[in-house]
């Protein structure tokens, strides 16, 4: 029989580090899907970064969802329901890398993309999600799964923040923005992505209060125009700028990190 003394002994010098779980990562919301009630497909609810940008925000020390899927896979069409259900409930900005015949070259380059940064040849298979951050990934969801079961996995390693990327005027628009801050940025601005990281992400992930991003790289002519406007911003001069009630400022103007801390404090 065992000595229970012996075994407490043993025990008791177990390092307390051993029963500390890592911290969550950080995962922002799709703004766009606060519009988008009636999408029911896997375009209809997903983001489409780029894997270079994903990749970008990874090494500015973010976290985020991409997912893998095929239009001819016949677990990827079984699983489209659960997907959306659980994106639309829970806002999540999830990038999508989806196989058709017409995206066969682009799909691939995300993969090898992804698969070159994170040293890995897990990308193959589909519908997989993964959670990405800098250096380093885990599976979310392999195969077909129930929303459910999204919940439970995404939430044993993340929790969502209140930043939400709008990739659209639309539903920017429809937004009561009164006292929420919105940085509108350029992805390809390095100005922006040192403004992001070191000043407004580390205030932000952490925050109650809700912060609207929109990429200015990604809008089209007509989107940029409609949020300019929205904005109140001088037509030709829109990113990157931070923005609240009414009031634009430029940051490379050092009173745009004096607006970002004052809203946070």
């Amino acid at each position: 029989m065992r000595n229970p003394f012996v075994f407490f002994l043993l025990w008791a010098f177990v390092p307390l580090s051993s029963c500390q779980s890592s911290p969550l990562s950080a995962l922002d919301r799709n703004g766009d899907l606060l519009d988008y009630a009636g999408a029911a497909t896997y375009a209809g609810v997903s983001d489409f970064r780029s894997a270079d940008d994903l990749i970008a925000s990874f090494e500015n020390g973010e976290s985020g969802l991409f997912f893998f899927a095929s239009a001819t896979c016949s677990h990827c069409v079984a699983f489209e329901d659960d997907f959306v259900s659980y994106v639309k409930d829970t806002k999540a900005d999830v990038t999508t890398f989806y196989l058709t015949e017409n995206s066969s070259s682009s799909y691939y380059s995300a993969v090898n993309k992804l698969e070159t940064y994170f040293k890995t040849t897990s990308f193959d298979s589909t519908p997989t999600m993964f959670l990405g951050k800098k250096g380093s990934f885990s599976t979310i969801s392999w195969g077909q799964n129930t929303e459910t079961y999204l919940k439970n996995a995404v939430g044993t390693v993340a929790a969502f923040t209140n930043i939400y990327r709008f990739g659209t005027a639309a539903a920017f628009e429809k937004q009561t923005k009164a006292d929420i801050l919105t940085f509108f940025f350029s992805s390809q601005n390095a100005g922006s992505a040192d403004f992001y990281a070191n000043t407004l992400y580390p205030l932000a992930k952490a925050s109650g209060k809700s912060l609207f991003l929109i990429d200015d790289d990604r809008l089209s002519d007509d989107d940029r125009s409609a949020i300019c406007k929205d904005l109140s911003l001088t037509d030709g001069i829109y990113s990157p700028v931070v923005a609240l009630n009414g009031t634009a400022i430029s940051v490379a103007d050092e009173n745009a990190s004096t607006l970002v801390r004052g809203y946070y404090s």
